[in-house]
């Protein structure tokens, strides 16, 4: 599929324009603009902060990305593609400086590096964009911009409905997943490697955070608060990267122009039974991600990266550098997507191997393992969390797994078949339910994929082998690999991307020869399979907010349109308007290392609260505890009694707490209301209708 991408000759803005490079970089400009002037307002963003997020984008990532797309990607796109691809190796490049400046506590640096960032990818457009040929729009392409803006619309009104600032609605409360992905983000900001920000212990912390360290970046590189990029702010960005690698994937391997675009539909608007199943595709797509989306976009970008070799007899650097890139990424992001995605790269580095095409065998395979194992182990902690989760079951009984307690579907479909049947007979039956009802459409197509290999020739290639075996590995960790919090069913969910690119490879190799009849037969069925999908979405996906996305949509239609009825009531377990401004107050006038004591989730006993260090950006003494399981139990409780302590007044667990590195006192008036330290241990610096804060003196 790899073309020529460069004109014979021709440099300068002129040719570029001609091109189509500068056309994609301003089409991503205005696109970035309009989406600000929209969003903003009405969520109560600050001008300032808009106008340095629109810099943010357009001359941290888009730029940036322009140039890695004009310097490293081999083959050719239209505007479209390259505006999506850009994006998301901008935001690559963002994680990847990162890296070069934040562990060496050069944080102050990152604004002027962003800048010169921006001056070099300006420079590198200016003599190499012009040299960048274009395959023209078609009008398919208009179908997909209007599915974008779509997935756009609706993203940025189930985001305002979940995270709409409390100066808009007067109090925000919102599942512990978010607050969890924001003081990640936080803590990265601190420094890297970062510690638990909801707990003041000498421990490295490990997690799939490299969503996190974007958000960390930009933040770093703009001075606005991480709530406001990973909420209001981030459905631009969430989208660019989901829809742009769906899309540049199935258009760069399939042949039929709306094959691609039923694959973009069922990626991005249809899910599978949930509430019969432990999937949640819905909340961590649309409503509370914190981070999955962006491994699971980028896990299809790095399978069109590495398609970008597919094919070819000679090495490609630049297919090699971009797939590298992008599977940092995903491990980085998601890892139990990365494990799904190389698991069939590795198996097309094998058919290479026997083939005797030793240079793309050893370079790719080594390459991808050594990223892999850097990034899952040496970043995200992925083998030390897995092994430490003390409700793990390396390889469960599938009787035992969350899915069978989750659907009645299939303990009916238990109790049925105890009786007459085989263990291993019933335990298919089982199993076939589960995997169908994950999501019908890909996992059929993947069925059908599947078959065809063993009956049509056409079919039997590495590619689709190995699409086939990362699927069934993905879905069959996602079914055995038992996790706390039902962390398997990423495994499942990263096995959509093969399944479904399967799927669509069959349908593009098969229905060419069908008869009439076979291909009415076959777009019914898709056809009401897509439906159906569509529906189970719009009202049974799993939100946190209601039943089915259609809820989120209209709270945050609400919210956009009708603020007066957008006001929530208070709640304990929610962030009110003046203690946002509270922690705004704190966020900007003390030191980034300072470590807060409060009162919120210890006192009130409310194990899920995170608002104080998710809005503040600062250290936690101790808040929000729920993660943590069985760890730091001992400390956990000595730190809870302190603060019990310091908030009854008693001087010893003052001077404890001290002793332990507070600088700031936190104090929720309405639940302490008669805390009043000892004036020689802290002063009071702030104070609003809510909110107390004091310092210590040391």
């Amino acid at each position: 599929m790899t073309q020529d991408r460069k004109f014979p000759a021709g440099a300068g803005l002129r040719a570029a324009a001609r091109a189509g490079m500068f056309q994609a970089v301003l089409l991503g400009g205005g696109l970035i603009v309009a989406y600000h002037l929209l969003i903003g307002p009405p969520l109560d963003v600050p001008a300032a902060n808009l106008a340095k997020s629109v810099l943010m984008q357009l001359f941290g990532v888009l730029l940036p990305g322009s140039a890695l797309y004009v310097l490293l990607y081999p083959s050719r796109q239209n505007i479209f593609g390259a505006l999506f691809l850009s994006y998301a190796f901008g935001y690559a490049a963002n994680i990847a400086s990162y890296f070069l400046l934040v562990p060496f506590g050069l944080q102050a640096v990152v604004p002027y590096f962003v800048a010169l960032l921006a001056l070099l990818s300006l420079w590198v457009l200016w003599k190499r964009g012009g040299q960048i040929m274009m395959d023209k729009l078609t009008r398919m392409d208009l179908v997909y911009a209007a599915l974008f803006l779509l997935y756009l619309c609706m993203h940025a009104i189930v985001t305002a409905g979940v995270v709409a600032p409390p100066s808009v609605t007067g109090s925000l409360s919102c599942h512990q997943d978010h607050w969890y992905w924001i003081e990640n983000a936080a803590a990265l900001a601190i420094q890297f490697p970062p510690r638990e920000l909801r707990l003041a212990v000498d421990a490295t912390y490990y997690y799939h955070y490299f969503s996190s360290v974007q958000l960390a970046f930009s933040s770093l590189a703009t001075g606005i608060d991480i709530f406001t990029i990973g909420g209001v702010l981030f459905p631009l960005t969430q989208c660019l990267l989901f829809f742009g690698s769906f899309y540049a994937l199935f258009r760069g391997a399939v042949k039929s122009r709306l094959l691609p675009v039923f694959g973009v539909i069922i990626i991005c608007f249809c899910t599978g039974m949930e509430g019969l199943t432990f999937i949640s595709y819905t909340s961590h797509t649309w409503t509370h991600p914190f981070g999955f989306d962006i491994g699971f976009a980028f896990g299809a970008l790095f399978l069109h990266c590495f398609l970008l070799q597919y094919g070819k007899d000679r090495f490609d650097m630049r297919a090699c550098g971009l797939s590298l890139l992008t599977l940092a990424v995903t491990v980085g992001a998601k890892a139990p997507v990365g494990v799904v995605v190389i698991i069939a790269a590795g198996m097309i580095c094998f058919s290479w191997l026997l083939k005797k095409q030793f240079r793309l065998a050893f370079s790719y395979g080594l390459a991808l393992i050594a990223v892999f194992l850097i990034i899952a182990i040496g970043c995200v902690g992925m083998l030390k969390a897995s092994f430490g989760d003390p409700g793990a079951t390396r390889f469960g009984n599938f009787s035992m797994t969350q899915f069978i307690d989750y659907s009645p579907v299939t303990q009916a479909i238990q109790q049925v078949f105890a009786e007459g049947l085989p263990r291993w007979l019933r335990g298919i039956v089982l199993v076939g339910t589960a995997l169908f009802c994950t999501h019908p459409l890909a996992v059929g197509l993947y069925g059908m994929g599947t078959l065809s290999i063993l009956t049509d020739r056409r079919m039997r290639n590495p590619l689709c082998i190995a699409l086939a075996c990362s699927s069934f590995l993905g879905l069959l960790l996602g079914l055995f690999n038992i996790q706390s919090g039902i962390s398997q069913m990423y495994f499942s969910m990263g096995a959509f991307i093969p399944c479904l690119f399967l799927g669509l490879i069959w349908l593009d190799t098969a229905a060419p020869s069908w008869e009439l009849s076979g291909k009415r037969m076959a777009a019914i069925l898709c056809g009401i399979l897509l439906v159906v999908q569509v529906n189970f979405m719009l009202f049974r996906g799993g939100t946190y907010l209601g039943p089915g996305l259609i809820c989120s949509l209209r709270i945050g239609s609400t919210v956009l349109f009708d603020q007066e009825r957008a006001q929530k009531d208070f709640v304990a377990n929610a962030i009110q308007a003046s203690d946002a401004e509270a922690m705004a107050w704190i966020r900007e006038n003390t030191p980034r290392d300072s470590i807060l004591l409060s009162d919120r989730g210890v006192v009130c006993n409310i194990p899920t609260y995170m608002y104080y260090g998710a809005f503040s950006e600062r250290q936690m003494y101790l808040e929000g505890d729920i993660y943590f399981l069985t760890r730091y139990t001992d400390e956990r409780a000595r730190m809870r009694e302190i603060v019990q302590g310091v908030f009854q007044n008693s001087e010893k667990a003052l001077e404890t707490a001290i002793a332990d590195g507070v600088d700031y006192i936190v104090q929720t008036i309405w639940a302490t209301p008669d805390f009043s330290p000892d004036p020689s241990l802290a002063e009071l610096v702030y104070s609003n209708e809510t909110i107390r804060v004091y310092e210590v003196i040391l």
